[in-house]
């Protein structure tokens, strides 16, 4: 009688596997049986199968290697895929060893980004892209006036100005309140994730294409409650966003990743888990994961503290647990956030609450890229500091904030760190004092930073704008770059492509605050 080779069981009987098979040998019959199982409980249902020599296991299993004893295949372990290359992930498939590159080349210009924490030029970094989210920045590019450090040397615009251009501003929002949460560029447009009333708050993206027409506009979370705009990301193939939502009735962080087209890629994802408010999102790509800061108030604390957490490019949380991240520290709200060449810097707001009264606080601390250590605290700021940022720029850290105490102060401070923490430049005035300094943001340019803020002028408040050095001194006047009727506040700033700078800010019109889109050109 025929027998399927490998099986050792008798074809006719295979349909009544389970019923028996009548004249049969009962020993023959659980040997078999036995056999069966043996081979449909092994991967890929191979391993056990009858063999003569090695020679009969060879590529049953690719990822195994496999040897022939007592005339079945065994495994003698997994197959070894190291290549040795420290830049590649090593891994097996049922074809056999697959050696992907451990970073991504998301622009697609050809060079891919170097591993997070490693920087450009150092052992391991596995990659020599100096902006993996502009594929017009590459080693070896030519250098041209477009917001883009095309050559890699560090410098964005080598020597090139930025003058106000002819175009007129837009007007994004109209009717009730609105609000600014971030400005990116994906290659093709400006984004804006903005704020907006109707019948509650909601959030949304708004998309300028070069002609300043708008390309697009998406509802970005379709609750029944209250939700604010966020930070934006754009790293090369995908847009992230972070934003408050109430649609669990207290507020919480939800992350979700966008295409170009503002289209998400994704449901929704909480972030934050606390039964207080979790507010102020900070967001930033390191390279090959994303980073969410944010404050909130959560059972065991009485105030609010900061909070992260890490998510994948791929968009799914890499923790199930937040890590407080100023468990030493109450009343800390606020948290801006920057990459650093092997770690992150961020700061935040701290309040006083001691017998001596009510005061607030800028301070700073250095942070692991996998969240799981910080540097002590440093004070950064005098007292009633408020409002702060932080970039890198070259290979430092930045930090500029505001004074707020009864009233504005009269001036944006700033000073700069190393990626250690210690002092290079003191805190200094990095504006002119007028009678009141509000809302700020820096582009940091390698040697030397764009500062846009609001100062009171002519009885309202305006958008300023200026070219800092790298030791935040001045390299030019402060231009006015509104003429408004009514105040402009809280300016964002991004580079475009073709030399243009993009910035929004907020402007009232009519007594309510409404979303508004101007650039800048660049003048090499």
């Amino acid at each position: 009688m025929t027998t399927a080779r490998g099986f050792g069981l008798h074809w006719p009987c295979l349909g009544l596997l389970l019923l028996g098979c009548g004249g049969r040998d009962e020993g023959i019959w659980a040997n078999e049986q036995h056999d069966l199982m043996v081979v449909l409980s092994s991967p890929r249902g191979k391993l056990g199968s009858r063999c003569n020599a090695d020679a009969d296991c060879a590529n049953i299993d690719a990822c195994l290697v496999l040897s022939c004893q007592a005339e079945r295949c065994v495994s003698l372990g997994p197959v070894d895929c190291d290549d040795s290359d420290e830049c590649t992930k090593d891994t097996c498939d049922r074809l056999g060893c697959v050696h992907e590159p451990r970073t991504p080349d998301l622009d697609g210009d050809g060079h891919r980004a170097p591993l997070p924490g490693i920087g450009l030029g150092q052992a391991g970094a596995c990659g020599d892209d100096c902006d993996d989210s502009r594929a017009e920045a590459l080693p070896g590019g030519r250098e041209i006036c477009d917001g883009a450090d095309n050559d890699c040397n560090g410098i964005i615009d080598d020597d090139a100005e930025y003058q106000v251009s002819d175009t007129p501003a837009l007007q994004l929002t109209q009717g009730n309140k609105s609000g600014l949460g971030g400005l990116t560029h994906t290659g093709k447009d400006f984004v804006l994730s903005i704020s907006y009333n109707d019948e509650h708050d909601q959030n949304g993206l708004v998309a300028l294409s070069p002609d300043g027409n708008v390309s697009y506009r998406e509802a970005l979370a379709l609750v029944n409650n209250d939700t604010f705009a966020g930070p934006l990301s754009w790293n090369g193939a995908a847009l992230a966003t972070a934003w408050e939502d109430r649609r669990d009735d207290d507020y919480e962080i939800y992350f979700n990743r966008l295409d170009a087209d503002g289209h998400k890629l994704d449901p929704d994802l909480r972030v934050s888990n606390a039964p207080d408010f979790s507010l102020n999102p900070s967001l930033i790509y390191t390279g090959n994961e994303y980073v969410v800061l944010w404050n909130d108030r959560r059972e065991g604390h009485e105030t609010n503290h900061i909070f992260g957490q890490r998510i994948g490019r791929d968009g799914s949380l890499l923790s199930t647990d937040n890590v407080d991240l100023t468990p030493d520290r109450s009343y800390a709200e606020a948290p801006s956030l920057a990459l650093g060449s092997s770690s992150l810097g961020f700061t935040y707001n701290y309040q006083d609450t001691s017998d001596q009264g009510l005061g607030r606080w800028v301070a700073f601390r250095t942070l692991s890229l996998d969240l799981a250590s910080t540097g002590p605290e440093q004070v950064i700021s005098e007292q009633d500091g408020t409002g702060s940022a932080i970039t890198r720029n070259g290979s430092n850290f930045v930090i500029t904030w505001e004074v707020y105490g009864s009233a504005p102060g009269d001036a944006i401070w700033g000073t700069v760190l190393d990626e250690q923490g210690n002092t290079l430049i003191e805190p200094r005035r990095i504006t002119e004092p007028v009678a009141f300094a509000r809302t700020h943001d820096v582009i940091p340019l390698g040697d030397r930073l764009l500062l846009f803020w609001a100062q009171l002028t002519s009885d309202r408040y305006q958008i300023a704008f200026r070219t800092l050095d790298s030791n935040l001194q001045p390299l030019d006047d402060a231009q006015i770059l509104t003429d408004g009727s009514e105040d402009a506040l809280a300016p964002i700033a991004a580079f475009g492509t073709g030399g243009s700078l993009g910035f929004g800010y907020i402007q009232y019109v009519e007594g309510t605050p409404q979303v508004f889109f101007d650039t800048l050109s660049c003048a090499p």
